[in-house]
């Protein structure tokens, strides 16, 4: 559980991050001609910035890129498989740990979702918008926690295994050793009654011309 919650808190950190970059080429898209300076900027029309925010949506590094209004419900949802959440509220509060960011756990098609927001100026983007926002599956995040973790099982598996290995190959060396050492000692005393001629149990004197 505790390493489930500081995924949690890691996962909506990262949308706290990318939710401002990710803003900021949401708006590039709000002029007819894209790159225009603010006094001459001529709003794109709802359904070509939807198109354009369609082909952006995938590059922002989140499962769903949402515009909401100002009271806080979905105007635009990026989701393609699945029914987009239009109409729904998002209760988006202020962070209280990152200063101009919003977030929220909600509910979207069923599933719960972590998400990080920025306002904007509604007149300034063509579908009204006041919020842009970032969101990520819980469960996605929960099963990436678990990956993880058993990665990091395997790996301190890995270690302690490895550390494990030279002690034993000490211990089995050593044995070795012994024997080897044992074997020589039998085989220069087999030597030595052969020379004196003796028998080889030692127990019989010297033998008979």
């Amino acid at each position: 559980m505790f390493v489930r919650n500081l995924e949690y808190q890691s996962a909506q950190d990262q949308l706290d991050r990318q939710v401002v970059p990710a803003a900021l080429q949401v708006k590039n898209e709000e002029c007819l001609f894209r790159g225009s300076a603010t006094g001459a900027c001529r709003l794109d029309t709802p359904n070509d910035f939807s198109d354009r925010l369609n082909s952006l949506a995938p590059r922002l590094g989140a499962s769903r890129l949402l515009l909401l209004d100002s009271e806080r419900r979905v105007v635009y949802d990026s989701l393609i498989n699945g029914t987009p959440s239009y109409g729904v509220q998002i209760p988006i509060v202020r962070s209280s740990r990152v200063a101009n960011i919003s977030e929220a756990r909600t509910m979207l098609g069923g599933q719960m979702y972590f998400a990080a927001g920025v306002s904007i100026p509604p007149k300034r983007d063509p579908l009204n918008a006041s919020w842009i926002v970032l969101a990520e599956p819980q469960a996605n995040i929960a099963s990436a926690a678990a990956g993880d973790l058993a990665t990091r099982l395997l790996e301190a598996g890995g270690a302690a295994l490895e550390a494990g290995l030279p002690a034993r190959g000490r211990r089995r060396g050593h044995r070795r050793g012994q024997l080897l050492a044992t074997g020589q000692h039998q085989g220069l005393g087999r030597d030595r009654h052969a020379r004196l001629g003796l028998q080889p149990d030692g127990g019989g004197g010297r033998a008979c011309a």
